[in-house]
């Protein structure tokens, strides 16, 4: 028998694991997590998550969080990148790309700013989401 997430149009249970990995950062105390919707925009992802970490330490730590929570569970891990050095890791899900930086890092490669053209999905310190229109 199926489960109702399983019944769940397919963009949904993505939108869900976007949502399940901002609930990770903020678990690890990771700072101003954004969800890009960027269906349409590009064939690499439908979502990505970005946050940042306060160290290389803590970027890893993420990191590692999200790796230990989604690669149990049927949501697949398809590659870490950076993860050694910790001032970027990309965590790639499939339709959800995963960025983790380092204050400096995050600012000079602005994600945000290079897909303003996608929806912006913040959420607030209590996990709580709202929609701040595009970047």
């Amino acid at each position: 028998m199926r489960s109702s997430a399983d019944s769940r149009p397919k963009a949904d249970q993505t939108q869900l694991l976007a949502k399940l990995i901002v609930e990770v950062i903020l678990e690890k105390k990771g700072l101003n997590p954004v969800v890009l919707d960027i269906r349409g925009l590009s064939s690499v992802a439908d979502f990505f998550v970005i946050a940042t970490g306060t160290s290389s330490r803590h970027v890893q730590s993420i990191a590692t969080e999200i790796e230990e929570r989604l690669g149990h569970g049927k949501n697949k891990i398809l590659g870490i990148e950076g993860k050694m050095r910790g001032d970027w890791v990309l965590i790639d899900c499939g339709e959800v790309v995963t960025h983790i930086f380092n204050d400096d890092i995050r600012v000079r490669y602005n994600l945000e700013g290079l897909w303003m053209d996608g929806k912006r999905i913040e959420y607030d310190g209590m996990g709580e989401r709202y929609v701040a229109g595009n970047c």
